[in-house]
């Protein structure tokens, strides 16, 4: 059963196929601390979803939290596959489910 995209069984569900192919996944060839908040998930109560991934020791983590001190931070809104909008704009090339908004802010 698929779960909604990055819910708490969906977190779950990668932390256990991640961790289950560790020891064959290659070295990640970039390094990047990077904060994520997501608003207007339907399945938050409205609460922004912080999450963050971090390549810095060669693999990948990507958890529900926040980094201190991350090299970025990306801020969008919530978008369904499929949902369009003739209120918003997506970039060119970007499909149906690329945000509608988002924001960054990096050292």
């Amino acid at each position: 059963m698929p779960h909604e995209f990055l819910s708490d069984d969906w977190m779950e569900a990668v932390k256990a196929i991640r961790d289950k192919y560790a020891d064959q996944a290659p070295p990640v060839p970039y390094k990047i601390r990077m904060n994520q908040v997501i608003s207007g998930a339907p399945f938050n109560d409205g609460a922004d979803i912080h999450i963050y991934m971090d390549t810095s020791d060669g693999t990948m983590t990507l958890d529900k939290g926040e980094l201190e001190n991350p090299e970025v931070t990306v801020s969008t809104d919530w978008t369904r596959p499929g949902r369009s909008s003739s209120t918003r704009t997506r970039p060119p090339g970007c499909r149906p489910s690329c945000p509608a908004r988002s924001r960054s802010r990096g050292t």
